[in-house]
């Protein structure tokens, strides 16, 4: 097990604060993904999977990009499909689970939620079919060169395992997996300087199109201000779509 140093535990502070500051942009996409998420279960207005988001892009092979929950969802798609997928990344991901996730649960009112979220508790059959998953599968994703990289935070306050790193994962490490780790909370350790320029570097630097998946409790415009001051040249290379949580999540 990882533990928190003393100087990111110092941090907490100033990174609630860096929290507080996107309230004001991540709640509007809040309220209209639960809206829109109550429209998908009961009148049948489903979203798009991953499978059909991949299907849009125009290369053979594409990177995922996912934040929080998204991360998992790119995960499982690529253990499943590792000849498909350039680069995995994932970014404030529970890879080993959250006790959190009973937040979902609260808007199980709207029938929405229930079923996934709690899959995502640390010791879920969910969690440990995962971990199983991906060491059983990571010689696959060797052989395709796909690489997974993993930007995670011991202080998430909405990922609260002390250690969500792929190393803490896996039997073995491996030449394809690439951990960064920052002490910031769930919304910075996607819109914070240094996880963007790793995101986006290998968005720049890649000839594939790049799949955008969101998290639980949002939609795609999550990603409207990850994208906002992107090149057209890159902005066109760019798959977004909504997916929907509703449903129970399998690996």
């Amino acid at each position: 097990m990882i533990m928190v140093s003393s100087a990111e535990l110092l941090s907490v502070p100033s990174m609630l604060f860096k929290e507080a500051r996107w309230l004001d942009y991540v709640t509007p996409i809040f309220i209209s993904s639960v809206i829109e998420q109550w429209n998908s279960t009961f009148l049948m207005d489903d979203y798009k999977t991953i499978e059909e988001a991949v299907a849009m892009a125009r290369t053979p092979k594409v990177n995922l990009v996912g934040h929080s929950m998204g991360g998992l969802k790119s995960l499982v798609y690529t253990l499943n499909n590792p000849d498909k997928v350039d680069n995995c990344v994932m970014s404030g991901t529970p890879l080993a689970g959250t006790n959190s996730s009973w937040i979902g649960a609260t808007f199980a009112t709207f029938g929405v939620y229930l079923q996934s979220c709690f899959q995502l508790l640390p010791f879920s059959d969910y969690m440990k079919e995962l971990r199983k998953k991906l060491n059983d599968r990571i010689g696959y994703l060797e052989s395709n060169n796909v690489t997974l990289t993993n930007i995670w935070s011991p202080i998430d306050e909405l990922v609260t395992t002390d250690d969500s790193s792929l190393e803490s994962l896996l039997k073995k490490r491996s030449k394809i997996m690439k951990d960064y780790r920052f002490a910031l909370g769930h919304c910075e350790i996607f819109y914070g300087e240094g996880p963007q320029n790793i995101m986006k570097g290998i968005i720049y630097n890649s000839n594939n199109d790049t799949v955008l998946v969101h998290g639980m409790l949002m939609n795609q415009k999550f990603f409207n201000r990850f994208i906002e001051n992107m090149d057209p040249k890159h902005l066109e290379k760019l798959v977004l779509f909504s997916y929907d949580y509703s449903k129970s999540l399998s690996t």
